[in-house]
């Protein structure tokens, strides 16, 4: 499943923050910027989780939101493709985030979903 992949990989990370932040041989300045990192993280989960929602209220199934560095990736469960639809996604994503990043929508049946 793509949410526990991105869920166990933001856990680790969400750990070692943890780690540093504990740590009697770490800095106030890293304690900081740890800390910050881990509510930016918990930030961003936060707004996929959202972005997911409003597109499972446009009538979907379920849809998965990742964002990464190079962009923003959406993968809408669905039989057919509509491109109106993904720009509204796209329109949703760029109000959440940022117009300026790049965002791939896919649309993907559970068949193909399954497979991969």
């Amino acid at each position: 499943n793509l949410r526990d992949a991105v869920s166990e990989e933001r856990n680790k990370t969400v750990a070692s923050l943890d780690e540093i932040i504990a740590s009697a041989d770490t800095s106030v300045t890293e304690k900081e910027n740890a800390h910050n990192k881990k509510q930016a993280l918990s930030d961003l989960t936060e707004k996929e989780v959202m972005l997911e929602a409003t597109i499972i209220n446009m009538g979907y199934e379920d849809a998965f939101v990742h964002s990464t560095e190079s962009g923003v990736e959406v993968i809408v469960v669905s039989d057919t493709e509509d491109s109106l639809v993904a720009l509204d996604i796209i329109n949703e994503v760029f109000a959440t985030f940022d117009s300026t990043i790049n965002v791939v929508v896919n649309f993907k049946s559970e068949m193909d979903l399954m497979r991969s």
